[in-house]
């Protein structure tokens, strides 16, 4: 028998967070985690509804976005939470940006392939 904990998103080396049936998120620690037999999952599709981003401005000005996609989801076949709900699985990515002020940035003159011009050997008119 193969043993699998159902944890699903890991937030330090004991914590992890648990989406339930209503979308609540709620912090879990390993000592509570149950342990059984491998659960079987049926993917699902998920659809938005309302905006994948938050921006946040901070107090320098600078402002920070967050964009949040699920990656896949899943609703187990042979298991249900102790309270009768659906259990799921739900692995999702994230994407935080942060923009300053002046809304500039720089980037390595390697990483965009420009030539500098005081080598080249073709004068410029």
């Amino acid at each position: 028998m193969i043993i699998s904990l159902i944890c699903l998103i890991p937030i330090g080396i004991i914590s992890f967070f648990i989406i339930n049936h209503k979308c609540e998120i709620l912090r879990v620690s390993l000592n509570n985690c149950i342990k059984l037999a491998d659960i079987e999952f049926k993917l699902i599709e998920s659809k938005l509804v309302g905006s994948d981003s938050v921006i946040f401005k901070l107090e320098d000005g600078h402002m920070v976005k967050v964009k949040i996609d699920i990656d896949r989801v899943g609703v187990a076949l042979n298991y249900k939470n102790p309270d009768g709900s659906p259990h799921y699985n739900v692995s999702i990515s994230s994407k935080i940006t942060v923009v300053s002020p002046d809304k500039k940035y720089k980037l390595p003159k390697d990483d965009l392939n420009v030539k500098d011009p005081s080598s080249s050997s073709v004068p410029y008119s």
